[in-house]
């Protein structure tokens, strides 16, 4: 249990540490700035970073199909049901896990290996990723397809992801002069991304917006029930070993990645809705993480 608690102690000292900011108009309220850092510096180079050197032999595959599997179901109950100006955002919401600064050291600590976590991670990079900024560019280039289209190629979060899997997949490893400063840039996502978050909290861009009580509760509902129970039942179904079911669950029941809010703001579509799933989903997920550790061993 202390090992949870430990893994979201840094999120919510660093989101709160954005909010007092945002209060105290230290930045003058305003989160773009740092959204746009993250977006097209910081969050490349960490994808960079990871995937260039990522074990792509030694994915555990039928657990990783009963984690993407389950993303892809709560996800389109997530789309189905929202409004029409917030289906990608609350799709997204939904069964977009935190793999990264949360998923990492809850998966060391609780489940005592970084295998599965890690390729969730690589799958949220290379497929879900791609997906979801080309629906948020066509949207936002309606009058355009071509520019549409052409977007996520342009995309830095999509491009370096692009560049390291084609490294890794040539065998191909980098100078540490090369290696280094790009993880240096890398490093500062995680921080950078949950600042602005809760920077973005108390901005007076988002004055007069605001989500819904019934959209926020139903994405929560989603992320940290739905998907860890459709997981399970996932991998009960593909035969996943029992041995490995509550690493399922776990990765599955982690709450939703900071990327979204970034995303959302980024493409300004349902920002309010996104940054509440990710400050709520984190909340809730203490406790439900706390208590699936529990019924399957892990702590």
């Amino acid at each position: 249990m202390l090992s949870i608690v430990a893994a979201f102690a840094p999120i919510w000292l660093i989101t709160g540490s954005g909010l007092v900011a945002g209060r105290l108009r230290m930045f003058a309220g305003h989160a773009a700035p740092l959204t746009s850092f993250a977006f097209n510096v910081a969050m490349p180079a960490a994808l960079f970073t990871a995937l260039s050197s990522a074990a792509l032999d030694r994915i555990p595959v039928r657990p990783l199909l009963a984690v993407a599997l389950g993303t892809v179901v709560v996800a389109g109950v997530g789309f189905a049901v929202a409004g029409r100006n917030s289906r990608v955002i609350a799709a997204m919401a939904a069964g977009y896990i935190n793999s990264g600064n949360l998923g990492i050291p809850v998966a060391f600590h609780v489940i005592g290996d970084t295998l599965l976590i890690a390729a969730v991670m690589l799958v949220q990079t290379v497929v879900i990723t791609p997906v979801v900024l080309l629906i948020l560019d066509t949207q936002r280039n309606r009058g355009s397809a071509v520019r549409a289209w052409l977007a996520p190629v342009r995309n830095p979060i999509v491009l370096a992801s692009v560049a390291a899997l084609s490294l890794n997949l040539a065998g191909v490893r980098l100078p540490a002069e090369v290696v280094e400063p790009v993880a240096v840039l890398g490093a500062a996502a995680v921080p950078v991304a949950l600042f602005a978050l809760g920077l973005g909290l108390v901005s007076p861009s988002v004055q007069g917006e605001a989500a819904s009580v019934g959209a926020v509760t139903g994405v929560v509902a989603l992320k940290v029930v739905a998907h860890p129970l459709a997981a399970l039942l996932i991998g009960l179904v593909l035969g996943v070993e029992a041995s490995a079911l509550g690493a399922v669950v776990v990765i599955a029941a982690l709450p939703t990645a900071q990327v979204v809010a970034i995303y959302a703001e980024r493409y300004g579509a349902s920002a309010a809705l996104a940054r509440q799933a990710v400050v709520w989903t984190s909340a809730v997920s203490m406790a439900t993480l706390v208590g699936i550790a529990l019924w399957f061993g892990l702590a």
